[in-house]
């Protein structure tokens, strides 16, 4: 392993492992929720923004609960860890560059479907 790619030091060491965990924690936090991993995938499938409209059907048939849940609760939380970029004035939502990581977890979570 490169020596670049190291902590120098115990509190570089410490600083990194709680990035890491604190990051962990956040993507478990964002897909502890049906609606939202349903958010996740479905904007997975779209070559850039999709309405809110679109993706409460998607979801849900349109309904008007889902749409409240999408615009107080999950876009804003998905929206705030940097997972989607949810613009409310135009009421589109798109999915955010994720890591290779978290595209893992996102076949997983599509796969369990």
């Amino acid at each position: 392993m490169p020596s670049d790619t190291l902590p120098e030091t115990d509190a570089d060491a410490k600083r990194l492992k709680t990035t890491a965990s604190s990051s962990l924690n956040k993507l478990f936090r964002a897909c502890s929720d049906q609606m939202r991993r349903e958010t996740l995938v479905v904007l997975r499938t779209k070559d850039g923004p999709i309405s809110l409209s679109e993706l409460a059907r998607t979801i849900d048939g349109d309904t008007e609960q889902a749409r409240m849940s999408l615009v107080h609760v999950h876009l804003p939380m998905l929206d705030a860890l940097g997972l989607v970029h949810w613009n409310r004035a135009r009421e589109s939502v798109e999915l955010a560059t994720v890591s290779r990581e978290f595209r893992g977890l996102l076949d997983v979570i599509e796969h369990e479907r």
